[in-house]
């Protein structure tokens, strides 16, 4: 698990938002890897060995381990967050640099009490929500009929089973608990929303931190927009967005209810444009707004980029029998990304497991064929291929 004491500036890190979730997948890949090596020793017991066996104490003990571990990963990343948030505060109080000077002020600062405020509030609700997603009882795992169940409870029931199967005897051990060790390994821990709804742990905890900062700077522009006066808002733009976002990607608005004209140009009311509603209540919503004044903060994109932008957003790519825009394939990048993720969680299940080399072969052509259709897309619709997106961590054997 990384320590983030060896770093001196965690941007060297890919971002804050990587590595607090990469805390938990590596946490996750030693936690399975531990219960699925423990499995497959159960089966290469000698018989006095297993006589002695007690499998509720031993799943007790790995369980305490995995809490352990867990409390670890959990620490590293609630004393991250206050250094995510200053990091970010920072970098917008130097993009605003400019609009302080335009009105003869001196930036507010990170220091800033107001500021201040801000962070500490947004790091204390964020740090609640991580502690509320790692608390044992909400994290499941996936039973061999893909349903979730607490991870502490199939830990019992895996070496519980594994036990019965030795006993009885009446077939192969590592046919029999081989699909229970690949459920544990591709499905991962996950967050049990109820109603047969779960999602992976390490992706909720990303998401909400971006979301979390993403509410921050809401916050700060609104401080910050009345302390310079701001009169209009800037939305990023992104390639490859959803269709129902792109209208106000990289345009400037003006806020209020009403449009407003300076200097010939009109700016539309981002609340009559439903701008806000979908930066603020698409969860999922990755773009950012900008606050400015009018007629003074310079455009990032002109009207003929902006044109361009739209028409490649816009494009069909075909590949196969199948035609998408770019958003649409890009999302089948997300897929494929996920299902190598998933592959590669089970080759790493199977290898702590044992006697598993015909299902790890199977498992490597699989992700063989989903890396050439990724490939495929990626140098088709020219959609940057994120390497990253494709790794998982190795659990210490």
């Amino acid at each position: 698990m990384a320590d983030i004491s060896k770093f001196d500036d965690i941007s060297k890190l890919q971002t804050y938002e990587d590595y607090i979730a990469n805390n938990i997948t590596e946490w996750e890949a030693e936690s399975i890897a531990r219960v699925c090596r423990k499995i497959g020793k159960i089966g290469r017991m000698s018989k006095k060995d297993f006589e002695k066996f007690d499998a509720d104490k031993e799943a007790k003990k790995e369980w305490e381990r995995i809490v352990s571990a867990l409390a670890i990963a959990t620490a590293l990343n609630i004393r991250t967050l206050k250094k995510a948030y200053t990091s970010e505060f920072e970098a917008w109080e130097k993009q605003n640099e400019y609009l302080y000077q335009y009105r003869g002020k001196k930036p507010l600062g990170v220091k800033n009490g107001a500021l201040q405020g801000i962070i500490d509030k947004a790091v204390k609700q964020n740090g609640k929500e991580i502690l509320n997603l790692t608390n044992t009882k909400a994290i499941s795992v996936l039973d061999r009929n893909g349903n979730p169940i607490r991870f502490q409870d199939a830990i019992y029931k895996s070496f519980g089973d594994a036990v019965k199967t030795v006993t009885e005897g009446k077939a192969d051990f590592y046919t029999t608990m081989r699909q229970t060790v690949q459920n544990l390994g591709g499905g991962g821990c996950r967050v049990n929303y109820g109603e047969g709804i779960t999602r992976r742990l390490d992706t909720v905890v990303r998401q909400n931190m971006a979301y979390g900062i993403k509410q921050s700077h809401k916050e700060y522009n609104e401080l910050v927009g009345r302390e310079i006066g701001a009169d209009g808002t800037e939305v990023d733009y992104h390639a490859n967005s959803r269709p129902s976002h792109r209208y106000m990607q990289g345009k400037q608005y003006a806020k209020g209810a009403e449009g407003k004209t300076v200097n010939g140009v009109f700016y539309p009311s981002a609340e009559k444009e439903g701008v806000y509603d979908r930066l603020y209540e698409d969860y999922n919503c990755r773009h950012y707004e900008t606050y400015i004044i009018l007629g003074v903060s310079e455009p990032r994109y002109s009207t003929e980029e902006l044109k361009r932008f739209e028409e490649q957003d816009k494009r069909l790519y075909k590949i196969g029998n199948i035609e998408k825009d770019g958003y649409g394939w890009s999302q089948s990048m997300r897929a494929c990304e996920t299902e190598i993720r998933r592959c590669k969680d089970e080759i790493n299940a199977l290898k702590a497991f044992g006697n598993s080399e015909a299902e790890i072969k199977a498992l490597r052509q699989r992700i063989k064929t989903v890396r050439a259709k990724y490939n495929e897309i990626a140098e088709v619709t020219g959609i940057s291929a994120e390497p990253k997106r494709l790794s998982v961590p190795r659990a210490n054997k």
